[in-house]
């Protein structure tokens, strides 16, 4: 009987055929691995952009008080100068 690699030639085909379905299991699952780290990312910028939207909001709130306030001082000096 033929032999290849120590094993009969009628059981190579199987091993092969074994190999190549653990290859194409391999590839599947690293595909939906790069699928699912991708979601991942996509997740982390989106909540990112909200995180710095609602940080940019506040500040901005911030911000139009503190103008808000400079603008009365100046009103307030200007009627306090003009009496």
């Amino acid at each position: 009987m033929a032999e290849v690699g120590g094993a009969p030639l009628d059981e190579v085909p199987v091993v092969i055929s074994s190999v190549g379905a653990l290859f194409v299991r391999l590839r599947l699952a690293a595909a939906g691995s790069r699928n699912d780290g991708q979601a991942f990312v996509e997740y982390v910028l989106v909540l990112s952009l909200v995180a710095i939207g609602i940080a940019l909001i506040t500040q901005w709130g911030l911000f139009s008080s503190a103008v808000h306030a400079s603008l009365q001082r100046v009103i307030d000096e200007l009627q306090s100068a003009g009496s």
